[in-house]
């Protein structure tokens, strides 16, 4: 059932330059884990594929702040 095992996530990110290996993340059940994918990746022209070996959610986060802004904001989809 949904959401009552865990789950192993592999990351791939898409760039204009081809795929970049992302990390391999274990997910127990009704918990989450984030990958900061400037550990990766140097462009912000960027996709994320995550595939699974059982069902999860994925989020997309992103977070930046403006130059001389001390502020931190962000998007979710």
């Amino acid at each position: 059932n949904f959401g009552e095992n865990p789950a192993t996530a592999t990351i791939t990110f898409l760039t204009a330059q081809g795929e970049v290996p992302g990390p391999q993340v274990n997910v127990a059940p009704g918990q989450r884990a984030s990958v900061n994918a400037g550990n990766y990746v140097t462009s912000f022209d960027v996709a994320t594929r995550v595939t699974s070996d059982n069902p999860l959610v994925v989020e997309r986060s992103c977070y930046y702040s403006p130059a001389g802004s001390g502020r931190t904001l962000g998007t979710c989809d």
